[in-house]
């Protein structure tokens, strides 16, 4: 699975000079599960149709919710200790 952390979150598609349903169709054909996240929170701002469909979930369920309690079930995300 790809996670992606999305740094500036005023950038979108147009930005780069693709277009919206240009973008979302290229996400969406990638056959690997790919997640874009929020930096600060780890909530899910992108799913594509892949992790959906592995998750046996549409996008707009998973959206918004942190990547820790969709792909492992945990209410919070885990302590580092060195």
């Amino acid at each position: 699975m790809l996670s992606f952390t999305n740094n500036n979150k005023a950038q979108s598609p147009e930005d780069f000079g693709v277009s919206e349903d240009n973008w979302r169709n290229t996400f969406d054909a990638i056959t690997d599960l790919v997640s874009v996240l929020d930096k600060d929170y780890f909530r899910i701002v992108k799913v594509n149709k892949a992790l959906a469909g592995f998750l046996h979930k549409k996008p707009e369920e998973l959206i918004g919710k942190h990547c820790y309690e969709v792909m492992h079930g945990k209410n919070s995300h885990w302590e580092i200790t060195s």
